[in-house]
């Protein structure tokens, strides 16, 4: 009486018949495979058909394109930078000049106070002079952009 073979093995037999097409089995795995080939006829009308397949297309003549083949090239890695993070880059950058210009106004606003500190007249103008610059890019902000007449594209 024939005892069924575990899926497991009927993967590996025909693992090994592939390889034995290629002339990759060594002396023991072609008897595994032609003893497992001798008692399961699944795996052994498989070896047959795909045998059969690989005589046929290596048989088979190799055929030119009508047009030579043609490649995108891709851009390096480090080229490819999309929009966000153009955006994101940009920002960043603004940031950092905001910074900086900051922090050397604020240095030589220090060393100016403690050198002359300023009167309470020319700090009530500063708050006034920045809240005029704060209601000023406020109004900016809520200003409607103008539209570009139809078909015209911006340009950068």
């Amino acid at each position: 009486m024939l005892t069924p073979v575990p899926p497991s093995e009927c993967a590996r037999a025909r693992e090994a018949a592939s390889a034995r097409l290629d002339g990759e089995l060594s002396e023991l795995e072609l008897a595994h495979l032609d003893a497992h080939l001798a008692t399961c006829a699944a795996c052994s009308a498989w070896a047959a058909d795909s045998a059969a397949f690989s005589l046929a297309l290596r048989a088979a003549s190799l055929e030119q394109p009508a047009q030579p083949l043609e490649f995108p090239r891709r851009q390096p890695a480090f080229r490819r930078v999309t929009a966000a993070r153009r955006a994101a880059a940009v920002s960043a950058a603004a940031a950092a000049l905001v910074v900086a210009v900051l922090s050397v106004h604020v240095g030589s606003n220090a060393f100016t106070a403690s050198s002359s500190p300023l009167t309470r007249s020319q700090l009530t103008l500063k708050d006034r002079q920045l809240r005029a610059l704060d209601a000023e890019a406020a109004q900016a902000r809520s200003r409607p952009r103008p539209s570009l007449p139809a078909g015209v594209s911006p340009t950068l």
